[in-house]
C-alpha cells in the first residue's frame, strides 16, 4: 500500500503536480462540501457560501488559519452591517446604493495596501462582503436583513468547518526554519565585523549586497510566521528590531568606520561560535554579555540590545515580562492610495453603467468588480494575476453551468443536489497544484460555488444561467483594464516608488527641525525601507549594487541630517557653524532637484565645521560620497 501511495505521487509529481499541496487542496474541498451540507441542513439560503468561506480561509498552519479565519469572520461582519446599512438608508435608489459601494470599497482598499498581514485581508473583505449584501437581491431590498444574515451564518458555518477539519491536519509552526535563517545570517554579519575589528578586510560589496539581500528576504516572510500567537509575534517584532540593527552595522561596515579592537572581535568571534553551536539562550546571553562589556560605539550598542531581546524571545523559550518595542516599518501610502481610487474608479464605471442601461446583470457585474479590482490590489503585478484568474473564472462558470443543467435535473432530493457538487469541487485542487493552473484553481472553486446554488426547485433558464456567469466573469475583465490604465502597478513601479518616497522623507528631515529627537523613529523606518527595496529588486530580477548602494546612501545622508540638527541644539556651537549647517539643510530640502549640489555643498560643510567639537564631519563626507556616486538615485523621477 505504501509502495502504491509513493508511485502515484511520483507519478503526480512527474507531470507537475505539487503533491503535498494536492492533499491540502483535495482536504479543503472535501470541508467545503461538508461545510455546504451542514449549510443546507441548517436551512440557509445560501450554503454554497460556507463552502466559499472553507476556500478563502484554510491554511496549512495553525496559527495562519486561526488568524485569517478570525479576519474572515470580523470583516465579514463589519461588511454585513454597512452593507444592510446602506440599502436601509438607501431605500431602493440604485444612484445611492452605487455612491455608498464606491466609497465604501475605495476606503477599504486603500486601507487594506496600507496595512499588512490578515489585517489588510480582512480590511479589504469588508469592502466586497458589503457589496455581497447589497447587490446580490436588488430587486428586494425589504429583504436585506435577511440576506445579511445569511451571510454572516454561511460564513460562520464555513469558519468553525475550516477550522475544524485544518486543525487536525494543519503544521504546528514554521519558525524552527526562520530562527535557523537569523541565526546563520547573524553569525555570517558578525564575521564580517570580526575581521573588521580586527584590522582586516570587512569584504566585497557583493557580500555586504547578499547580506542584504538575505536579510530583506527574511523581512518579506515574517508576517505569516507571527501568525496566531502572541508569542510568535513577539519573536517576530524582535527579529524586525534585530534585522533593522544589522542594516545600520551594514552601513558602518561598507564606511570602513569600524574601529580596532582586538578584545570586542575576540568577545564577538566567540558569541558567533555560540551561535553555530545553537547552545542554549542562556549561554548565549552570557557571551553576549562580554560582547557587551567591551563594545564602544553607538551602533554596535543597538545590535547587541537587539540580539539581546531576539535571545529572550526565542521561539520556544520562556519570553521576558517586557514587550518588544514595536518597529517602525515602512508602509506604502502612495500606493495604497492609487489602490483605493482603482478600485473605486472601476467601481464607478460599472455602477454607471448599471444606472444608465438598467441591465438586470448590472449589480453582478459590479459584484464581480469589488472582488476583482479588491483582493489583487496588495500583489506585485496584480494584471498579470488577474488574467489567469479570468480564465479560472471562465472555466468555473463552465462547470457550474454543466452541473446545473446536466447533473442537477436528475437529482431526487436536495441532499443529492449537494452530493453532486463534489465532482465538480475536485477539479479545483487539482487546477490549484499543477504548476501551468496553479493561479486558476482558486478562483474556479469560487465562481464554481458562486453560480451554484443547490435548492428546490431549480430556478432559472438556460439563457439566464448564461448571462449570470458572464456578469461574474466581467469581473476579473474589468478588473485587469483598471488595473493596466489606472495608476498601473508593477515590481517596478513599486521599486521607483519607494525610491521616490525615501528621497522625500529626507527632504521631510531636513526640514523638521528638532527631528533628531525622534532619531530611532526615523533610522527604522529608513532601515526598513532599504530592506523593501532590496527586496522588490531581487523581484525584478536586477539583483545589482546599485538598489542596495542607493539604499545605503539614503541611510548615510539620514545620518548626516539628524547629526545636523543635534548640532544646531548645540549651546556652544559658533554662529558661522550654525549657519553652515542651516545651509546644507536647506539644500537637502529639495536634494532630488539636484543631488551633486548637495553632495558639494556637504564637501564644504565638512571642511568648514571641523573645529566644531560637537562636529563628526566625516558623517558630511560619507554622504557627500554617496550622493555623489548614486545621484541618479536620488534625481527627481
Amino acid at each position: 500500500m505504501t509502495f502504491a501511495r509513493t508511485d502515484i505521487a511520483d507519478a503526480l509529481s512527474r507531470r507537475g503536480f505539487d503533491v503535498p499541496r494536492l492533499g491540502f487542496n483535495l482536504r479543503t474541498a472535501v470541508a467545503a462540501l461538508i461545510a455546504v451540507a451542514i449549510a443546507w441542513r441548517l436551512g440557509l439560503e445560501h450554503p454554497q457560501w460556507a463552502g466559499m468561506t472553507v476556500w478563502s480561509a484554510s491554511l496549512p498552519v495553525r496559527g495562519q488559519l486561526l488568524e485569517k479565519s478570525g479576519y474572515r469572520l470580523v470583516g465579514t461582519v463589519v461588511g454585513t452591517v454597512f452593507g444592510v446599512g446602506l440599502v436601509a438608508y438607501s431605500h431602493g435608489n440604485a444612484a445611492v446604493l452605487v455612491a455608498g459601494l464606491v466609497l465604501w470599497i475605495g476606503l477599504c482598499v486603500g486601507a487594506g495596501n496600507a496595512v499588512r498581514g490578515f489585517l489588510s485581508y480582512g480590511t479589504i473583505l469588508a469592502g466586497y462582503s458589503a457589496a455581497m449584501v447589497a447587490l446580490l437581491d436588488t430587486p428586494h431590498p425589504e429583504q436585506v436583513f435577511a440576506l445579511g444574515f445569511d451571510r454572516f451564518l454561511t460564513v460562520a458555518v464555513g469558519v468553525l468547518v475550516a477550522l475544524a477539519i485544518g486543525w487536525i491536519f494543519a503544521d504546528r509552526t514554521q519558525e524552527s526554519g526562520l530562527a535557523l535563517r537569523v541565526r546563520r545570517i547573524t553569525a555570517r554579519l558578525l564575521a564580517e565585523l570580526v575581521s573588521s575589528l580586527r584590522g582586516g578586510a570587512t569584504g566585497s560589496g557583493d557580500n555586504h549586497r547578499a547580506i542584504l539581500s538575505e536579510l530583506a528576504d527574511i523581512d518579506d516572510v515574517l508576517e505569516p510566521h507571527a501568525a496566531g500567537s502572541i508569542k510568535a509575534r513577539r519573536s517576530i517584532r524582535a527579529i524586525r528590531l534585530l534585522i533593522s540593527a544589522e542594516v545600520s552595522v551594514i552601513l558602518r561596515l561598507k564606511n570602513g568606520e569600524i574601529q580596532s579592537n582586538t578584545r570586542l572581535a575576540e568577545a564577538l568571534e566567540a558569541f558567533g561560535s555560540a551561535i553555530d553551536a545553537h547552545r542554549s539562550p542562556e549561554d548565549l546571553l552570557a557571551a553576549l554579555h562580554d560582547v557587551e562589556a567591551a563594545a564602544t560605539t553607538q551602533s554596535l550598542t543597538d545590535l547587541i540590545d537587539a540580539i539581546r531581546i531576539y535571545i529572550v524571545d526565542l521561539p520556544g523559550e520562556e519570553a521576558s515580562r517586557a514587550s518588544p518595542l514595536l518597529p517602525v516599518l515602512h508602509r506604502d501610502w502612495v500606493g495604497a492610495s492609487q489602490a483605493g481610487i482603482r478600485a473605486a474608479s472601476a467601481m464607478l464605471a460599472v455602477g454607471l453603467l448599471w444606472l444608465v442601461t438598467g441591465w438586470s446583470i448590472g449589480p453582478f457585474m459590479m459584484l464581480g468588480v469589488s472582488v476583482m479590482a479588491s483582493v489583487f490590489s496588495p500583489a506585485d503585478n496584480p494584471a498579470y494575476i488577474v488574467r489567469f484568474v479570468f480564465i479560472g473564472q471562465i472555466i468555473g462558470a463552465c462547470s457550474a453551468i454543466a452541473l446545473r443543467w446536466l447533473a442537477w435535473p436528475h437529482a431526487g432530493g436536495e441532499l443529492e443536489l449537494v452530493a453532486m457538487m463534489l465532482p465538480f469541487m475536485l477539479v479545483g485542487p487539482f487546477l490549484q497544484s499543477h504548476r501551468s493552473t496553479a493561479l486558476m484553481g482558486f478562483d474556479y472553486n469560487m465562481v464554481l460555488l458562486l453560480l451554484s446554488h443547490p435548492a428546490l426547485p431549480l430556478a432559472g433558464t438556460f439563457g439566464q444561467s448564461l448571462a449570470m456567469a458572464a456578469a461574474v466573469v466581467t469581473g476579473p475583465l474589468i478588473a485587469f483594464i483598471a488595473y493596466r490604465l489606472v495608476f498601473p502597478t508593477d515590481l517596478k513601479r513599486r521599486r521607483d516608488t519607494l525610491v521616490s518616497m525615501m528621497v522625500r522623507e529626507l527632504e521631510t528631515m531636513a526640514g523638521t527641525a528638532g527631528v533628531a529627537r525622534h532619531r530611532d523613529v526615523w533610522l527604522a523606518r529608513l532601515n526598513h525601507r532599504v530592506l523593501r527595496l532590496v527586496r522588490w529588486s531581487d523581484k525584478i530580477g536586477s539583483g545589482e549594487m546599485a538598489e542596495a548602494e542607493g539604499g545605503l546612501a539614503v541611510l548615510a545622508v539620514g545620518n548626516a541630517i539628524l547629526h545636523m540638527d543635534e548640532l544646531l541644539r548645540e549651546p556652544g556651537l559658533a554662529e558661522s557653524a550654525q549657519r553652515v549647517v542651516i545651509a546644507v539643510l536647506r539644500r537637502l530640502k529639495s536634494l532630488q532637484h539636484a543631488p551633486e549640489r548637495a553632495g558639494r555643498v556637504l564637501e564644504i560643510a565638512a571642511a568648514r565645521i571641523t573645529s566644531e567639537p560637537a562636529a563628526q564631519p566625516e558623517l558630511f563626507r560619507v554622504a557627500a560620497r554617496y550622493l555623489a556616486e548614486n545621484a541618479e538615485f536620488f534625481r527627481l523621477r
